[in-house]
């Protein structure tokens, strides 16, 4: 069976999300619509640091902390240098499906928030 040929106008998207509650929070998994290729994820933490995770058919391809660790010390990314802002470049393959997860741990009376720029073929 043949797959129809990719809408490359529908392919990523521009993605975010808010979490008011304090502590650890795993926000819904996003479906990607990626057509086979290359293809480019940017993540903006806005400061909180956040984990972003590409996965293929369930299986990890890149996760990362991501955020200002020096404003904010205490979490998973403790003592870590990590990087302000998300940005992974892969190959995506026909039939598969990627999804985008995002966490976070957020301190008491603070609100995270995040965004996350998917682009084909860059």
């Amino acid at each position: 069976i043949e797959e129809p040929p990719c809408d490359t106008s529908q392919c990523g998207g521009e993605f975010n999300g808010t979490y008011s509650g304090y502590g650890y929070y795993k926000y819904p998994s996003i479906d990607l619509c990626l057509c086979p290729g290359t293809v480019n994820v940017y993540g903006d933490p806005y400061g909180l640091p956040n984990k972003y995770t590409l996965k293929c058919d369930g299986n990890i391809i890149h996760s990362q902390w991501v955020g200002d660790s020096q404003t904010y010390p205490i979490g998973p990314w403790a003592g870590q240098n990590i990087p302000y802002y998300y940005n992974h470049t892969f190959t995506a393959q026909s039939g598969k499906v990627y999804t985008l997860e995002v966490e976070t741990v957020t301190p008491q009376y603070m609100t995270d928030s995040w965004t996350a720029s998917v682009g084909c073929g860059g």
